[in-house]
């Protein structure tokens, strides 16, 4: 950029007219607020200079959004609930809420998954889930107990979303996995972050109940009642049918569970989630989010509770090993529900299943940035070729459902541009399958040949849609 006496002025009055800050701006203390000194210092260290608090530290959050983690966040919050904070101050903390909230809202227009898998939870209620699990779980989890394919989830998904933080352990685990085993994983991993993201809280605490069942090869029980009338302990059955019970929720507090819901001697197990918008909240039980917009991920949290008799419970968590630990203790609930906070800790935490690399990232995001290096290029491949092939199905079905009732020969057009799309992309990625040990970089740019010219198609197609929307909207 050539430096003009007109740029040098528009450079010195931006310096000028930036504003800094002083402890005088701040809040005084008070007990449901962070220390203002200590805030004050958080948010000076931002930028260069350190020592000074100004309007860069907050363009910095703005323009690094995923920097905006919910510690920056918990000391922004007291600057805005405070009631003697500068207004200057409050004006720029609330262009940072406003900013986060703009790339959240983004996120949850976006798509969230790489194949978007559907999800129909009242077939889970007969243990009637999609067919391609019977593949997708067994080269995903192995065949072990429920619990460990419940770790194993977590394991999976804490490699991807190390990987996408630049570990290069991680990346290297991707680097070396069977290219038909990453996408089982990938796939398997869609649907706990298509129920954690495309829904809202109510319906992702069904959902799951859901998860839980797919993963253990039962169905969903969450109607049945329990022995005294009311709603049962039981939500799911495995596929020997231990009784299980999830619990979805934002934090700790008010996990219980009737007496009456626990058949005597039966032990339920207890998959309690704890749902985390962002890496620093990992294992933090008071920590957590009702925002499904915001997810990265759940901590899960593994118990045995058995009801031996009228008021005398034995709760058992793991051992170091992730497994259920033959001790426990005895709970005497003298109460009408037991209550299992207590037990939510170090001890009954199984691992965290983590669905994106921040709370303005999806799940595609993390996926897409964990196979990003050069040794990543078949995989990179792959993934883009499965997605265009859903994505094109997805758009042959909305195109064909509108030429059904409209008519419109640009829409029976559209449907055949996209099924042709989804056909070469299928194509291309059994091929690239087929040929894993084997594809150098000209095959892949080979491979990729059909399915960038498809594209071409499709992209020309939705661009003449807008363009003839716009011209329909202008003769209005």
């Amino acid at each position: 950029m050539k430096l003009t006496k007109e740029t040098l002025n528009g450079l010195i009055a931006e310096v000028l007219s930036e504003r800094s800050y002083s402890m005088d701006d701040m809040y005084s203390p008070a007990k449901n607020l962070m220390s203002p000194q200590n805030t004050f210092d958080t948010l000076r260290r931002l930028t260069d200079p350190e020592q000074a608090l100004t309007d860069e530290d907050f363009e910095y959050l703005k323009n690094n959004i995923e920097a905006f983690d919910t510690d920056i966040q918990k000391r922004l919050v007291s600057i805005q609930k405070s009631d003697d904070a500068s207004p200057e101050l409050k004006a720029k903390v609330q262009d940072v809420f406003d900013t986060l909230q703009s790339a959240v809202d983004a996120k949850a227009k976006s798509r969230q998954t790489i194949t978007q898998p559907q999800i129909r939870s009242a077939a889970g209620e007969v243990g009637s889930f999609p067919d391609e699990l019977n593949t997708i779980i067994p080269a995903a989890l192995g065949t072990g107990d429920f619990l460990s394919k419940i770790k194993k989830t977590s394991e999976i998904s804490n490699v991807y979303f190390k990987a996408a933080s630049g570990d290069k352990a991680a990346i290297k685990e991707i680097t070396s996995k069977d290219n038909r085993k990453f996408l089982a994983e990938v796939m398997l991993l869609e649907y706990f972050a298509e129920i954690a993201s495309s829904f809202d809280a109510g319906a992702g605490a069904y959902l799951f109940e859901y998860f839980l069942a797919m993963i253990a090869g039962g169905r969903v029980t969450g109607k049945e009642t329990g022995p005294g009338g009311g709603m049962g302990a039981v939500d799911f059955r495995t596929g020997d049918d231990q009784g299980g019970s999830a619990k979805y929720y934002s934090k700790s507090g008010g996990v219980g569970q009737a007496k009456t819901g626990f058949n005597r001697g039966e032990p339920v197990d207890y998959v309690i989630a704890i749902k985390k918008q962002g890496s620093e909240q990992v294992g933090a039980k008071t920590r957590g989010t009702s925002d499904p917009a915001k997810m990265v991920g759940a901590d899960i949290y593994y118990l045995r509770v058995t009801r031996v008799d009228e008021d005398k419970f034995q709760v058992s968590a793991l051992t170091q090993a992730g497994a259920v630990s033959k001790k426990y203790k005895t709970e005497i609930v003298k109460t009408a529900e037991i209550d299992l906070n207590k037990y939510i800790d170090s001890s009954s935490l199984l691992g965290t299943i983590f669905i994106a690399e921040t709370r303005t990232k999806t799940f595609r995001d993390m996926i897409y940035k964990s196979i990003e290096s050069d040794g990543n290029r078949i995989k990179q491949m792959v993934t883009q070729l499965v997605e265009t092939f859903f994505v094109s199905l997805d758009q042959a079905g909305a195109s064909a459902k509108e030429y059904a009732v409209s008519g419109d020969p640009d829409k029976g057009s559209n449907t055949m541009t996209a099924l042709d799309m989804a056909d070469n992309s299928f194509a291309s990625l059994k091929s690239s399958l087929e040929k894993t040990d084997n594809v150098d970089d000209q095959q892949i740019a080979e491979t990729k040949k059909p399915m960038m010219e498809a594209l071409d198609k499709l992209i020309e197609v939705t661009i003449m849609e807008e363009l003839k929307g716009d011209l329909n909207e202008e003769k209005k």
